[in-house]
Formats: structure tokens, C-alpha cells, sequence
């Protein structure tokens, strides 16, 4: 039988932070494009190194050259290492982990908004892979 293990990186805590929606009844189909963004800092919390990572959706759904669905929403989560890892490496890990934890709560709650919002159907952000290339994360 396997042994469990307790995970290295647990999430303390978590906030949505901002969630802004519009939207306009529009006949024809709309296609939704996706921007995610993250940052990553250092805290100290109860004398150890915690990790922040600030996670931005962005939606914008268009037709005909006009936006008519605009979410964007970001959250945050603080993370704790149950190892000692330099910082550098805890944001890495973090930055990767902590997306792949954070994702479905922001994912979850756009599709519960927007289904309360009555859209029919509601806006399912797509399962995404929230690794970032080195490039993207310096803009």
C-alpha cells in the first residue's frame, strides 16, 4: 500500500481581490479570449517565509470587432513551504504550484457568477496550463 505524504506547498489562505463583469446580449456566437498573469513576493507571517502569488484573469469576449463580455478577476493566496527553500526557488515553486491551486477556485467562481448572472449557457474558463515561458513572466 502506498504511504500518503503531507504536500511540501500548502495554501494558507486565499482571496478573491477584484471581480468586474459586463456584458451585452449579442445574437451572434462570441469568442472568448483568456490573458492570466501572476506575481509572486516574499512575506513574512509568524516568523517564517510565506510566498504571495497574485493571480489576473482577464475575458474578453468579442463579435463583429466589438467587445461585448469583459471579466476580469483576480485573487490571491498565501503559501507556505514546509521545507527551507532559498526565495528565489519558493516563488518558482509557487509561481507554478500555486497557479495549478488557485486556477479552479477562479475558475469555479466565474462559472458561478456569470450562472447566477443568468447566462445561458455560463462562462466556462477552459482548463489551461499555468506554466508561463520565462519571457512572459518579465512583463
Amino acid at each position: 500500500m502506498n504511504r500518503v505524504e503531507q504536500a511540501i506547498l500548502q495554501m494558507k489562505r486565499y482571496l478573491i481581490k477584484e471581480f468586474c463583469f459586463s456584458y451585452t446580449p449579442v445574437q451572434n456566437e462570441i469568442v472568448i479570449s483568456i490573458e492570466l498573469g501572476r506575481e509572486t513576493k516574499i512575506i513574512e507571517e509568524d516568523g517564517k517565509k510565506n510566498c504571495l502569488l497574485e493571480l489576473t484573469l482577464t475575458a474578453f469576449g468579442r463579435a463583429d470587432e466589438t467587445d461585448y463580455l469583459t471579466i476580469k478577476a483576480s485573487m490571491e493566496g498565501v503559501f507556505e513551504c514546509q521545507e527551507t527553500l532559498e526565495e528565489k526557488a519558493l516563488e518558482k515553486m509557487v509561481a507554478e504550484s500555486g497557479t495549478s491551486i488557485l486556477l479552479p477556485v477562479l475558475r469555479a467562481a466565474i462559472l458561478s457568477f456569470t450562472g447566477q448572472a443568468g447566462l445561458t449557457p455560463p462562462i466556462v474558463i477552459p482548463l489551461m496550463n499555468p506554466r508561463f515561458s520565462s519571457e512572459a513572466e518579465k512583463q
